[in-house]
């Protein structure tokens, strides 16, 4: 969803209200590919606060499908997004690169709500996702999911250091 803020940025004290609806389908982020599997419709409030300044606040639930890092098993997690954005359009007008580039939800006096939503849920997605705390993961010899079944696979792994020492013996 777009919003024009123009109206809001011309209008000294303007305030205006926005049921948002977001079409987020998934994102990318940490090289890793998330599915959106629901955002709520959301309630979002421009303030305009000063000389080309305006404000968003608002809040929605995400749910994400994503995979457990350890064991593959998909999961479905929420994320309560709170947006709290302050818009100075006067950066654009300066050389702070930097300041801009986080501003890539913002092209001209238009905000791509999607796009702000994604950068807000970077936040929020853990560096290590874990369908629960004890996770104890895929086997590493024969790939089952440790968590629904068990395997006799030999899961020793010799010390390399000590591989100098097996050869003499064999030899």
């Amino acid at each position: 969803m777009l919003i024009d803020l123009s109206e809001i940025l011309s209008t000294e004290g303007q305030v205006k209200d926005y049921d948002v609806i977001s079409e987020l389908k998934e994102f990318s982020f940490n090289g890793n590919v998330y599915v959106v599997d629901n955002v709520k419709d959301f309630h979002l409030t421009a303030r305009n606060e000063g000389k080309r300044k305006a404000s968003l606040k608002g809040d929605c639930v995400v749910t994400l499908k994503m995979l457990c890092d350890r064991c593959l098993d998909e999961i479905t997690e929420d994320f309560e997004v709170d947006i709290d954005e302050m818009i100075d359009m006067a950066i654009f007008e300066t050389d702070k690169v930097d300041e801009i580039e986080e501003l890539d939800y913002l092209e001209d006096h238009i905000i791509n709500m999607d796009m702000l939503l994604q950068k807000e849920l970077m936040t929020l997605v853990p560096m290590q996702i874990l369908c629960k705390d004890d996770c104890k993961g895929l086997c590493k010899v024969c790939g089952a999911n440790l968590n629904h079944e068990t395997c006799d696979c030999d899961d020793f792994v010799p010390d390399p250091r000590l591989s100098v020492f097996a050869n003499i013996l064999k030899g």
